[in-house]
């Protein structure tokens, strides 16, 4: 009985240090993003990569500080230096008012978002903040 163990034991053994083995020159573990200034100023908890959640919390926090006299609404003066005109009449697509209104906002950062990730990863590091849809969405969340 004691022999029956062994001999299950090692094949136990065996068979998982051949299955670990194989495994490990499959999975490669991703190197953690590299950060800089203008990412940090934007990443609430600094791991070098911005989701598309902290974005729109972002946005949010954003909105209500360029929007001063509280009216729930962005005006094209309010986004001067964040969008052009031509970003801001593409993004007032709901009501077609002149003004932005919070979701018009959060789809706009979202849609400027998914641009600025052409690896489809759902973060935004630092390198994808330096392409064009990057300095856009930064002007947005600055």
């Amino acid at each position: 009985m004691k022999k029956v163990i062994s001999v299950v034991a090692a094949s136990l053994l065996v068979g998982l240090s051949l299955t670990g083995t194989a495994d490990a020159g499959t999975h490669k573990k991703k190197a953690a993003p590299k950060s800089c200034p203008e990412l940090n100023r934007l990443d609430p908890d600094s791991d070098g990569a911005m989701t598309l959640g902290e974005a729109k919390r972002r946005a949010l926090v954003v909105f209500s500080k360029i929007n001063p006299d509280g009216d729930r609404t962005l005006e094209l003066d309010e986004v001067k230096g964040r969008l052009s005109k031509a970003q801001f009449m593409a993004a007032d697509s709901l009501i077609k008012d002149g003004r932005l209104g919070r979701l018009e906002w959060l789809i706009l950062v979202k849609k400027t978002f998914r641009a600025a990730n052409p690896d489809g990863d759902r973060t935004i590091e630092c390198d994808e903040l330096h392409n064009a849809a990057g300095k856009s969405l930064f002007r947005m969340l600055k």
